[in-house]
């Protein structure tokens, strides 16, 4: 099955007809400044050796950029008297601003309060494409289904459920659909707990066989919750209805999930049209192909790495629908 038109990417052998230019040195530059014709190949592994510069093993096991953990309600709710920034974009800003290498699979966070406190992780990637999808939503006049049930006391203290749809990237393929679960619905200092055990019942390709066990020297356990581009589209969405129903900003200030600026969305469209990897196989013949999702990740982490979070992550989501993801002629 064909994927939607507005998905589609250049294809290697595209590439390869394009102007190739090499490079193997500051590569974030090299790619910022490649013209819609150009192609650069890069000639070096991307991925580390400890990872057997393999791309899926990278992302199962290369460490995360650790936002914040609290140890209790309490200690989130104290912060919040004592004037602290406690909002979980401030909370991003600190940490990617402190980031001196690229090489993470991701960036995390940790429940505290409710039964299910699997380590929350989240992939630059899946933001990126989370944001792809917006866009094709609300450009195409289809956004996603977005019901809440949040017409109860508990919400203050525990969130709400709500129901989501979000469509396929791929034609004729049926809506995902899942609930949301531990929505942060009102303005109060629970919305940071609430927001950070977030967590659906979704389970696409993406998420179901996500399966990951520990090195040795991992210290954090191996159950881990992965978001996926299809949740935080449809997290986008939430936002959306909230604002427009309520006038309800909490959604936003409670959101754990990072929203690319149009810088990073150019850079990242360069990475999906107009970079090639080289290999060399076993009988020493090149062979180029496309950046592989571990690679996009260390990519955009040297992104973040080189012009901070304000430059590459810090936008209001109402932009986020306008964005030109079309590929450059």
């Amino acid at each position: 099955m064909a994927v939607k038109s507005f998905f589609a990417t250049r294809t290697a052998a595209q590439m390869q007809r394009a102007e190739i230019t090499h490079g193997s040195q500051n590569l974030v530059d090299r790619i910022l400044e490649l013209e819609p014709d150009t192609t650069l190949v890069v000639d070096r592994d991307i991925i580390q050796e400890r990872y057997q510069h393999n791309a899926r093993k990278h992302m199962k096991h290369a460490p995360t950029v650790k936002v914040r953990r609290y140890g209790s309600i309490d200690e989130v709710i104290e912060s919040v008297r004592r004037g602290e920034l406690v909002s979980p974009v401030w909370q991003r800003e600190a940490k990617f601003n402190a980031v001196r290498h690229p090489f993470y699979s991701g960036y995390s966070f940790k429940p505290v309060r409710g039964t299910d406190r699997r380590t929350r992780k989240i992939s630059l990637v899946e933001c990126l494409n989370a944001a792809w999808s917006y866009a094709e939503m609300h450009q195409a006049g289809e956004p996603g289904k977005v019901r809440p049930y949040d017409n109860a006391a508990a919400v203050l203290n525990i969130g709400a459920d709500v129901f989501c749809t979000v469509p396929s990237r791929t034609e004729g393929r049926e809506d995902y659909e899942f609930i949301f679960r531990s929505v942060p619905v009102i303005d109060w200092p629970t919305k940071y707990v609430i927001g950070q055990s977030l967590a659906t019942d979704h389970a696409c390709g993406s998420t179901r066989f996500n399966i990951r066990y520990r090195y040795a020297e991992d210290k954090e356990d191996s159950r881990l919750y992965n978001f996926c581009a299809h949740e935080i589209a449809a997290y986008m969405n939430i936002m959306d209805y909230y604002k427009t129903q309520h006038g309800s900003w909490v959604q936003l200030s409670a959101s754990p999930f990072a929203l690319p600026t149009s810088f990073t969305v150019e850079y990242y469209k360069k990475l999906c049209n107009n970079v090639l990897i080289k290999d060399v196989d076993t009988s020493g013949d090149e062979k180029f192909r496309k950046l592989r999702h571990g690679e996009k990740e260390v990519l955009l982490w040297a992104l973040v790495m080189k012009h901070g979070h304000r430059r590459t992550f810090f936008v209001d989501r109402e932009q986020l629908r306008d964005y030109d993801w079309k590929i450059a002629a």
